[in-house]
């Protein structure tokens, strides 16, 4: 049972307490609906209750409708809404800690820091962030689960920093915390996710693939304690990713199918989720051996993601399953002009010395290369020895594949 100290709020005056309950009741129904998957719906009746909330002079109420708008808003997963989010998270803000709302204000800050994690490229603001949401938990009596969250949070940020022993640690402490307090639940389903993917980075699959399958069942659970939609669709995407890289290709292409099966219709061709199922279904295809199954996918997600204007790394994901198609299928110009479009997103997202911008030109290099356009092949291939030699000395990997692009280069 979670000890956190929930602090009496000053009651609404007698006047509007019955539109207080209605008003919280309504909130309550945007927040489940949003658990749903309906995340415009959920926005929408959010936006209601946000507006009726600002008729009334109770300003926790107005406070909380912000949060739910907020959230929701998160939940587009788009730059423009994350910013909106944003906005919003620090209004609610200062009406919590003006009027002492101390529950609501360790909520804010944490997802504060979850934006910054997702939206930043480097973790100076998480961190900043997460000392505030320290004082935040504080307040409310250092609970188990507060603490849970907190060692949560710092190893998604040492996983950021590409620390993923520290990061794997953290997480393990989040469990041990979660787990001392009140067993099973949904924090510890999702505490489990969390530590699947760092082990996985660290290449321990064997461990990874365990906990994704214990997560998955108590994600699965009917009630309060199973995880939201959102969460359980992700958690199959990344269990997918597990069974792709330990070679159990029918395995991912199914939690793949599965993950598609329980997105809300609307959502299936016009969501961010949608857009990275089909990214991670051309990544199965393309390692079955499948070039056109892997082209199809990868622009379907192209298109999604044009469609719903997300992120640029997600849109230079595609870009880049294109390219890997097209150059398994030898249209190697076709592979070039993909490859530049990813590189372009990615320099804008991620600077010039970021791993990822490494493969970008190392693999540019490779199309050019097939294509005998020597001295820009040689340019790229530089640029991706240099940048991937800083960042991922270790990969083996990766320097041979460097060195085979290297070998046609010079033969």
């Amino acid at each position: 049972m979670c000890t956190c100290i929930t602090p009496a709020l000053d009651p609404p005056p007698a006047a509007i307490a019955d539109d207080v309950e209605t008003i919280r009741a309504q909130i309550n129904h945007a927040l489940t609906t949003e658990r749903q998957g309906d995340t415009e719906r959920s926005f929408q009746i959010a936006d209601q209750a946000r507006a009726a909330a600002a008729r009334l002079s109770y300003r926790p109420l107005h406070a909380e409708a912000l949060v739910q708008v907020a959230r929701a808003l998160d939940g587009r997963q788009t730059a423009d809404a994350r910013t909106a989010a944003e906005a919003l998270y620090f209004e609610a803000l200062g009406i919590a800690e003006a009027v002492h709302h101390d529950q609501l204000a360790a909520v804010i800050w944490r997802r504060l820091v979850l934006l910054a994690i997702r939206m930043e490229a480097g973790t100076g603001q998480a961190r900043e962030r997460l000392s505030h949401l320290e004082e935040a938990v504080s307040q409310i009596g250092n609970c188990a689960c507060g603490q849970a969250k907190l060692h949560h949070l710092r190893g998604e940020i040492h996983d950021r920093d590409g620390d993923h022993a520290t990061a794997a640690a953290e997480k393990q402490r989040a469990i041990d915390a979660i787990t001392s307090a009140s067993g099973d639940h949904a924090e510890l389903g999702s505490y489990y996710h969390a530590l699947a993917k760092s082990l996985e980075q660290q290449g321990q699959l064997g461990q990874a693939l365990g906990l994704y399958a214990r997560a998955q069942q108590i994600a699965g659970q009917p009630g309060e304690i199973g995880a939201s939609l959102p969460d359980r669709v992700e958690l199959h995407m990344n269990h997918a990713l597990a069974l792709k890289r330990s070679g159990n290709l029918a395995g991912a292409r199914a939690e793949l199918e599965a993950a598609q099966a329980q997105l809300p219709a609307a959502c299936r061709g016009a969501s961010l989720n949608a857009g990275v199922l089909e990214t991670f279904l051309s990544d199965v295809a393309y390692q079955a051996g499948d070039a056109a199954e892997a082209l199809m996918h990868g622009r379907r997600a192209r298109d999604i993601y044009r469609q719903i204007g997300a992120p640029d790394h997600r849109l230079a994901e595609a870009h880049t399953n294109i390219a890997n198609a097209e150059l398994k299928r030898r249209n190697f110009q076709d592979a070039v002009d993909a490859y530049q479009d990813a590189l372009e997103l990615r320099l804008q997202h991620l600077g010039e010395h970021h791993y990822q911008v490494g493969v970008n030109h190392g693999s540019l290099a490779e199309a050019l290369v097939a294509l005998a356009r020597r001295d820009e092949a040689t340019l790229h291939l530089e640029k991706a020895e240099r940048i991937l030699a800083s960042v991922s000395p270790e990969n083996r990997e990766i320097q041979d594949w460097i060195q085979s692009i290297r070998g046609q280069l010079v033969s």
